[in-house]
């Protein structure tokens, strides 16, 4: 064949192509280094708002536009340790010293081991933290104040700024080499996880006054170590273990979803959650020239890809969608005994537990026999009430095999209620 006389031959079209599709490599893996790297720029702007928004004092390094993500993550971890520091001073808290020499004290009293002493000094914070969220109740939503210098201000704390204040009491285990500290991130979550001497767990999450040793055995999700557990005092079955040091990332991860949230609110079904969108709208507007100048979504992806990726793993999708079943499942039985008085809940529980054949035949049969009906109060007959049509829901909508799980989950946990202020609906 005879090709035109200025024509490519075959041979230069291969190498055109080849060469096309190289400079296509080239600039995909480009724009990808460029997606996963900040710039001496951005550094400095994340750097800044860092000390602004987050710490509320001291100065960015003066190189810090220079820096390798590693040496960043550290200075992340030391600013916002030190900072949660002068937080717990300035909310008139005892030092960790103080309440490990009571615990102590008690453990020597009670004749208890040195093991045992970790679990009295973790009691002695949790009832440290809850007097002083008690004793200063705030209307606020509280879902934004996860960093230190908001936490301050408002003396106020979300999971993440509840966890921060964990690791600082915490910290004193590691430090005696008497246990291993790990920031724990279940799904929308965040709590503290002690692993003892003797290998068992702790599970700690002050915010919600949750404290409980739990079994759990160890697996991997998205790359990232995770407990599998199953405990009827938990809602949560997996649980993705880091260091403490990435519970910044979890604070970077809530001024991405601030911002988003702010700019594109999803639709409000309760006042609360109203009241969650004016917050970040309002701290997105006070803000406004950062939020407009930093991408903090890139810049989480950038310095925690593990944390960043962890919510896509197929475990965690799993999980996301057991949670929301469960949400739905639960919302109208926790709403009503969150009404409830504590003399009113302890009422229930204990009419319930007299009466548990009753209260399993109804599980059983989906409906109140008449019998039963004449004998409960107005607050047990309203609350299995909820209970029944809530079972009902599920089975319609997610099967028949989850509606029997779900009920014999509440029976057991019913069973198994010790402390009289257990919420006995929570599954």
């Amino acid at each position: 064949m005879i090709y035109p006389e200025h024509g490519p031959s075959p041979e230069e079209m291969g190498i055109e192509r080849e060469l096309k599709k190289n400079i296509k490599e080239f600039l995909s893996e480009k724009k990808e280094v460029k997606e996963t790297e900040l710039s001496n720029e951005e550094k400095e702007a994340f750097g800044e708002a860092w000390v602004e928004m987050i710490v509320g004092s001291g100065e960015m390094p003066k190189d810090f536009g220079e820096w390798n993500n590693e040496k960043i993550k550290e200075w992340l971890s030391e600013t916002v340790s030190s900072a949660t520091a002068d937080v717990v001073k300035a909310w008139g808290l005892p030092e960790p010293d103080d309440l490990w020499e009571n615990a102590e004290k008690q453990a020597k009293k009670k004749g208890k081991n040195k093991v045992e002493v970790e679990d009295i000094y973790i009691q002695e914070v949790r009832k440290e933290i809850r007097a002083f969220s008690d004793q200063n109740k705030s209307e606020r939503s509280l879902k934004w104040d996860s960093w230190p210098k908001i936490m301050k201000e408002n003396k106020a704390f979300n999971c993440v700024g509840g966890t921060l204040v964990g690791s600082y009491y915490l910290e004193m285990l590691q430090k005696m080499k008497d246990a291993e500290v790990y920031f724990g991130n279940p799904y929308e979550h965040a709590v503290n996880i002690v692993k003892k001497k003797d290998g068992g767990y702790i599970y700690a999450d002050f915010t919600n006054n949750n404290i409980k040793n739990i079994k759990a055995k160890t697996v991997e999700v998205g790359g990232v170590q995770a407990l599998e557990v199953d405990d009827l005092g938990i809602d949560y079955q997996l649980i993705p273990i880091q260091s403490v040091e990435t519970a910044s990332g979890s604070i970077i991860g809530n001024l991405a979803s601030l911002k988003n949230d702010a700019e594109n609110p999803p639709k409000a079904k309760t006042p609360l959650e109203e009241k969650e969108i004016q917050e970040a709208q309002e701290y997105l507007k006070l803000h406004k020239e950062t939020f407009d100048a930093l991408d903090f979504d890139k810049v989480l992806k950038v310095l925690y890809p593990d944390q960043y990726n962890l919510s896509t793993s197929p475990e965690m999708e799993k999980e996301k969608k057991r949670l929301d079943i469960l949400e739905d499942f639960d919302k109208d039985m926790r709403e009503y005994t969150n009404s409830l008085s504590i003399p009113e809940r302890v009422r229930v529980l204990r009419e319930a537990k007299k009466n548990i054949r009753d209260v399993e035949n109804a599980v059983k049969n989906l409906e109140l026999s008449d019998d039963f009906l004449k004998k409960m109060s107005p607050e047990l007959k309203h609350t299995l009430n909820l209970l029944l049509q809530s079972l009902i829901m599920t089975k319609e909508k997610y099967g028949g095999d989850i509606q029997e799980e779900f009920g014999e989950r509440f029976l057991k946990k019913l069973k198994d209620a010790k402390q009289i202020r257990d919420n006995i609906l929570r599954l």
